[in-house]
């Protein structure tokens, strides 16, 4: 069975004067700078707005929404991080052809322009 939250790594220690968090990552580097959210528990229970991931030495300098002291970020010491499975976005060029296309399953309200929701961005109009 596949697990739905995947441990992205530990916070080892505060850093600054901002809520900065030095994560020790246990997965791929490329994952953790893309993450938009991030997750304290394997449930997905407790979930952190990421507002910037910055690489720093062996660790990465991570900032949540609403952390804002060393004193909030204390908390978080010794904690494992979490991801859910599928909110990394991983592009590749296109194979053949000249187009790449990407499909999302949320978050995005495209109109129907006749008769599809794809999206030429050049020429902005569905196609």
């Amino acid at each position: 069975m596949r697990k739905e939250y995947l441990e992205v790594g530990e916070i080892v220690t505060t850093h600054g004067r901002k809520g900065d968090m030095r994560l020790y990552p246990w997965c791929d580097p490329g994952d953790v700078e893309r993450a938009a959210r991030m997750y304290l528990d394997d449930k997905g229970k407790q979930e952190f707005r990421v507002q910037y991931v910055k690489p720093h030495k062996n660790v990465y300098l991570v900032k949540f929404k609403g952390i804002d002291s060393p004193e909030d970020a204390r908390k978080f010491i010794g904690k494992v991080i979490y991801m859910k499975r599928g909110d990394i976005v991983k592009f590749s060029s296109a194979r053949t052809g000249s187009r790449g296309y990407i499909a999302f399953s949320s978050y995005l309200d495209i109109p129907v322009v006749m008769g599809s929701r794809c999206t030429n961005l050049q020429s902005k109009i569905g196609g």
